[in-house]
C-alpha cells in the first residue's frame, strides 16, 4: 500500500538568497530602493497620463494601464520579501502563498494582454492612419482593457485550481519511510555481522586455547625425555 500524508501544510519556509547578515542588509537596501523607484516612477506615469489632456489617446491609456499593472505586480511579492529579511523570518502561511501565486499570475497575464492591446494599436496607427481615431476610439480601447483583465482572471482561477490539487508532503512522507525501513535493514544486518565476528572470535579464542595445551604437552614430554637421559648417563 502507498503511505498517504494526512498532515496539512500551514506554512512553507522561503530560502532566501543568502544568510550572510551583511548582504542581506545589502540586498534589503537595494531591493528597497528598486521597489521605491518602481512605485514613484509608476505613479508619476499615471499622473502625467491623466493631468496632461494631450496625452489622452489610446496609446498612452494603455500605457497608464501597464504602470498601474506593474505597481501592483511589484507590490505582490516584493514587500513580502523586505518584511522576511528584515525579521529573519522565512516563513510563509498556505494561504498567504497561494494568493501571492494567485495575484502573480493575475497581473503577469494582464501585463501580457495590455501588451498586446499596444501592440495592435500600433499596427492600427501604421498601417491605417486615416481610420486610426475610428478603429481605436475610447470604447474600443475600454473593451480591449476588461477583456484583458477577464482573460487573465480566466487563466489565473486555472492554474489556482490545478495549484490546490496538489500534494506537498507525500513524497517527504515516503521517503521518510523508506529511510525508516534501510535503517532497520541496515541495523539487521550489522547485528548479524556482529554475531558472525564474535562467532569468529570465540573460535579463535578456542583455537589458541587448544594451540597452548599442545605446546604445554610437548615441553613436559621434553622434559621427560631429558630427565630419562641424565639417569641412564648416571647408570
Amino acid at each position: 500500500m502507498e503511505a498517504i500524508n494526512q498532515t496539512a501544510v500551514s506554512e512553507f519556509l522561503l530560502l532566501g538568497l543568502t544568510d550572510d547578515l551583511e548582504l542581506q542588509s545589502f540586498i534589503f537596501s537595494l531591493f528597497l530602493s528598486i521597489y521605491l523607484v518602481t512605485v514613484l516612477g509608476n505613479l508619476l506615469i499615471i499622473l502625467v497620463v491623466i493631468s496632461d489632456s494631450h496625452l489622452h489617446t489610446p496609446m498612452y491609456f494603455f500605457l497608464s494601464h501597464l504602470s498601474l499593472n506593474d505597481i501592483c505586480l511589484s507590490t505582490t511579492t516584493v514587500p513580502k520579501m523586505l518584511v522576511n529579511i528584515q525579521t529573519q523570518d522565512q516563513s510563509i502561511t498556505y494561504t498567504g502563498c497561494l494568493a501571492q501565486i494567485c495575484l502573480v499570475l493575475l497581473f503577469g497575464a494582464f501585463e501580457s494582454c495590455l501588451l498586446a492591446a499596444m501592440a495592435y494599436d500600433r499596427y492600427v496607427a501604421i498601417c491605417h492612419p486615416l481610420r486610426y481615431t475610428v478603429i481605436m476610439s475610447t470604447r474600443v480601447c475600454a473593451l480591449l482593457t476588461l477583456s484583458s483583465f477577464f482573460f487573465s482572471i480566466m487563466d489565473r482561477l486555472l492554474h489556482s485550481l490545478m495549484i490546490l490539487r496538489l500534494s506537498f508532503c507525500t513524497e517527504i512522507y515516503g521517503s521518510i519511510l523508506d529511510a525508516g525501513h534501510s535503517r532497520k535493514e541496515t541495523n539487521v544486518s550489522e547485528g548479524k555481522v556482529g554475531k558472525e565476528e564474535n562467532h569468529w572470535h570465540s573460535s579463535g579464542d578456542n583455537t589458541d586455547v587448544s594451540e597452548g595445551q599442545v605446546g604445554e604437552q610437548e615441553i613436559h614430554e621434553i622434559v621427560e625425555v631429558g630427565v630419562r637421559a641424565d639417569g641412564q648417563d648416571d647408570e
